[in-house]
């Protein structure tokens, strides 16, 4: 394997498309010139990046990739999946939308790290793959289900992320992703049948809906009904929040009532957790006319 300069060349033009600050522009222009004298360990890190392109693979936390050569590979990758994108007929406003959460967490990585990087580069495997669409408000994630209840479990689904940084989570909002994100998936992927969505969230916590009623997030976790009991997660606020899952780097006072209750909780020695639910997606029809739940 080799990379050419054609290659490099189309990925420092699609870096426009993923919404980069000028300097994590600057510097993700710098790493792939790099690319063409690639030692061994970065061509093999092109290779595990490539090997998901137009899979359904899940990444599991056993691949070991060095954050430098991963976030190279991840660069590499991203114009063949622009143009997978574009042949499934994929609009140009979702691949842009989608690509873009690669600039969005470039900036909280510099904002909070100090410089230019992606700690969590495995969350752009899916980016990557293709099987990842941004759609409005929220995140679609393609795979199959394991939920272990009659009907859900190895079906085909819509795992639902919710991007930081992407302003409050109305229930219009919300309601005008899942509305469109039903059309969309339908038309993209009629063969995997999609009817539900999933979601594994911090903000699935019942202790959170609890202390939020009225809010949006307890508006939007309660469009969900669980499919396993939560599992403890006692970092997850605080990294999605301020970016580090190290206490140290946590601020000692919030400054949104969200973040003001996480702290508290933390300082009162609660455990955060992630909660487990699932809902039908709107005008979504079951062939026998039933719903699960």
């Amino acid at each position: 394997m080799r990379i050419t300069e054609p290659q490099v060349d189309d990925a420092i033009a699609c870096l426009g498309l993923m919404d980069l600050s000028t300097t994590d522009a600057r510097d993700a222009a710098t790493l792939l010139r790099t690319a063409p004298s690639a030692s061994k360990a970065q061509l093999q890190a092109c290779r595990e990046v490539a090997r998901f392109r137009g899979t359904w693979l899940e990444w599991t936390a056993d691949l070991e990739l060095e954050e430098a050569h991963a976030v190279l590979a991840l660069l590499l990758a991203v114009p063949a999946t622009v143009e997978l994108l574009e042949q499934r007929g994929v609009d140009a406003e979702i691949i842009a939308a989608t690509m873009a959460d690669f600039g969005r967490h470039l900036r909280r990585h510099r904002r909070y790290v100090g410089r230019f990087g992606l700690l969590n580069w495995r969350w752009f495997l899916g980016h990557v793959a293709g099987n990842l669409y941004e759609i409005g408000r929220l995140q679609y994630k393609i795979h199959q289900s394991h939920a272990a209840i009659d009907g859900l479990q190895g079906r085909w689904v819509a795992g639902i992320h919710i991007p930081a940084d992407s302003g409050p989570l109305t229930p219009e909002s919300v309601d005008e992703s899942l509305g469109r994100a039903t059309t969309i998936l339908a038309r993209l992927h009629p063969e995997l049948d999609i009817r539900y969505a999933t979601c594994t969230s911090w903000l699935l916590d019942p202790w959170l809906t609890a202390h939020l009623r009225g809010s949006n997030i307890a508006a939007f976790a309660n469009r969900f009904t669980s499919f396993a009991p939560p599992a403890d997660d006692p970092t997850d606020p605080p990294y999605f929040l301020w970016g580090s899952r190290d206490p140290s780097r946590w601020p000692t006072l919030g400054t949104t009532r969200l973040e003001t209750l996480v702290l508290e909780r933390i300082a009162a020695g609660g455990v955060w957790q992630a909660g487990n639910g699932y809902c039908r997606l709107p005008d979504a029809p079951h062939a026998d006319g039933a719903d699960l739940g």
